[in-house]
């Protein structure tokens, strides 16, 4: 048997849980915005703080960032669109935070972007360009010259070594 009391308890748990959800759902509606609306000067702001803190790299599919300082074991944080490697092993965003500290937000913000956003925002150009090939004086190969005429004689084997008389 139900009594009053357990009937507004029932009631305005309905109602707080009503209004939870529908302002659950509001802020989920408005972070997708806000998160899109990233103004130029925040985009120049983490691009000065991640180039202040780390050398960037363009990869394929993405950038390596090399600390300016070896912190905790970290030597390269791997960023791409649904990866970040330390060290080139796979780490979450919680084990990220635990090793870079403050600097993981930036580096959660910079793989957010996408590939494009990235290359735009450090000045990498485009991921399709291929880089020009190198010369063989670059590669520290030289190359062979062909032969100018033919080979006259092609050696003979060399004699078999000779065995030792045993000792007497």
């Amino acid at each position: 048997m139900w009594t009053p009391s357990d009937r507004l308890h029932r009631r305005v748990a309905a109602i707080l849980l009503v209004a939870g959800l529908s302002f659950g759902t509001g802020l989920a509606i408005a972070a997708p915005q806000s998160s899109r609306a990233e103004t130029a000067g925040s985009r120049q702001e983490l691009r000065q703080t991640l180039e202040n803190r780390y050398e960037v790299l363009p990869i394929r599919d993405g950038v390596v960032l090399r600390p300016q300082e070896e912190r905790l074991g970290v030597r390269t944080i791997e960023v791409t669109d649904d990866t970040v490697a330390v060290n080139g092993e796979r780490v979450s965003p919680g084990v990220l935070r635990a090793w870079l500290g403050e600097d993981a937000e930036a580096v959660l913000r910079l793989q957010g972007l996408g590939v494009a956003g990235r290359r735009a925002l450090f000045g990498l150009g485009t991921g399709g360009e291929t880089p020009p090939a190198a010369s063989p004086e670059e590669d520290g190969e030289t190359e062979i010259p062909p032969l100018e005429g033919e080979i006259e004689e092609i050696p003979a084997a060399p004699a078999p070594p000779v065995v030792p008389d045993e000792p007497a």
